[in-house]
């Protein structure tokens, strides 16, 4: 409890918007030596995020009230971003499109979570940042990529971790 811990999940876009699930109630993941689900209403989301790639401060790319709105609802909590017209944001589209970069990912501090054997129910936890990443930790992570000429759709599959705690 107390450490920075990354989640992904669903993601879409559409010529230049992207979204889908940032956090998803009751979906289970494998996290090494545990699993893990995030139990549904625990995620607080705070006024002012930030959404970048590979949670790199260093590449911004939608804020809230700045292109990035984030919904929760009783599934979870949804996320979709406006990029801008910036060399970071055009890199990270084509690496979408290239099937590089799968999923939505968020960082969260836990405040309480619930321990049964090696499953870990977090019960209550703090957005403190999301990223378009190129691996989910959720088995159902995936990334749908409209082009807007074409209008074709792809799916693609995601899992794993990222994460900075000592699991």
């Amino acid at each position: 409890m107390g450490d920075i811990e990354y989640r992904a999940a669903d993601l879409d876009v559409d010529g230049r918007e992207v979204g889908g699930w940032l956090v998803r109630y009751g979906s289970t993941a494998t996290l090494g030596r545990f699993t893990e689900t995030i139990a549904p209403g625990a995620i607080q989301v705070p006024g002012d995020l930030i959404l970048n790639r590979q949670h790199d401060r260093k590449k911004p790319l939608a804020r809230t009230g700045g292109g990035l709105v984030l919904t929760p609802t009783e599934k979870g909590v949804e996320l979709r971003a406006t990029l801008p017209n910036t060399r970071d944001a055009d890199d990270t589209l084509e690496l979408i499109r290239a099937k590089v970069l799968r999923g939505l990912s968020a960082e969260f501090k836990a405040i309480r979570d619930r321990w049964q054997g090696n499953h870990r129910t977090v019960t209550q936890a703090v957005l403190t940042g999301a990223a378009i990443v190129d691996k989910g930790a959720y088995a159902d992570a995936t990334i749908a990529v409209r082009h807007l000429e074409e209008r074709a759709a792809a799916v693609l599959v995601g899992g794993g971790l990222r994460r900075l705690s000592r699991y």
